[in-house]
């Protein structure tokens, strides 16, 4: 009666292979977010902590949550979500949302300029 130990044997060797698939392509997801930070040289990631909290992957097409801790401020973060796309064997990254508001974003866009103090004029944008 050796016939549950083998199925049972089977079914983690199968579950444990999806893991490790699942795993690679969570991994190749983080490093293609990452190559696409060390693209951006207006970006100072060695002040910077990554964490890829979520990658959700459907086909073709992956979301990843990623948040961005200063290193010198824990309390200073800012969330990213990227959205990609599968490019031969891996994966590129097609957009980007910050949920942090104006100017949170780490890939280095400006906020917004302070509104004049009372009774200064005000500044013309340049655009």
């Amino acid at each position: 009666m050796r016939v549950i130990p083998v199925a049972f044997l089977i079914t983690v060797l199968l579950t444990a292979c999806g893991e490790s698939a699942r795993d690679q392509s969570n991994r190749a997801v983080q490093n293609a977010i990452e190559a696409y930070l060390r693209q951006r040289q207006n970006l100072m990631l060695a002040n910077m902590d990554l964490e890829v909290k979520a990658i959700k992957i459907d086909g073709d097409t992956a979301e990843a949550e990623v948040r961005f801790r200063s290193k010198q401020n824990a309390a200073l973060a800012v969330t990213v979500r990227y959205k990609l796309k599968r490019a031969g064997q891996g994966w590129q990254v097609e957009s980007s949302t910050s949920e942090g508001g104006p100017g949170a974003s780490p890939h280095g866009t400006a906020p917004p300029a302070p509104a004049p103090a009372h009774g200064a004029p005000a500044l013309e944008s340049s655009h």
